[in-house]
């Protein structure tokens, strides 16, 4: 019975999130010329899962400054642990997966198979520590 009670103070503790980007920028070089949306000059390119939390969608995106390019649509799950304030996060769109731990607005763990698929060479990727999602204005929408 209190793992009932437990459940229930969990449900009520959950914010509304709304969207969450989790993306990851990688140099040019790294990401090749296959990668690169527009402009094969490109500097870096910035692979992003877009989030929405509420609707359990996942968009997998890439962008290289100039221009953004869908890559897939799929859903995305998430599991609140209300006791350490902790949000887990799976999503799926087409063939990549994402995982994640979030707490407030920062990105603690994220990992994702996209990389390999895409064939960007192995080695590590600094995902952006901030979860916010820019909104259409430009301007960016808190993540949680």
């Amino acid at each position: 019975m209190s793992a009932v009670n437990h459940e229930a103070r969990r449900l009520e503790a959950e914010p509304r999130v709304g969207l969450l980007a989790v993306s990851w920028v990688i140099s040019g070089e790294a990401a090749g010329p296959a990668f690169r949306v527009v402009s094969p000059q490109a500097a870096e390119v910035e692979l992003r899962w877009l989030i929405d939390v509420d609707r359990g969608a996942s968009t997998l995106i890439v962008a290289d400054g100039s221009a953004e390019h869908r890559l897939a649509a799929g859903t995305a799950r998430v599991e609140w642990d209300g006791p350490t304030g902790l949000m887990h996060l799976h999503a799926a769109a087409g063939q990549d997966e994402l995982v994640a731990t979030l707490r407030d607005e920062s990105v603690l763990y994220a990992r994702t198979t996209v990389m390999e698929r895409l064939g960007i060479p192995g080695g590590r990727y600094e995902v952006r520590r901030s979860a916010r999602a820019a909104t259409p204005g430009g301007a960016s929408a808190p993540a949680c």
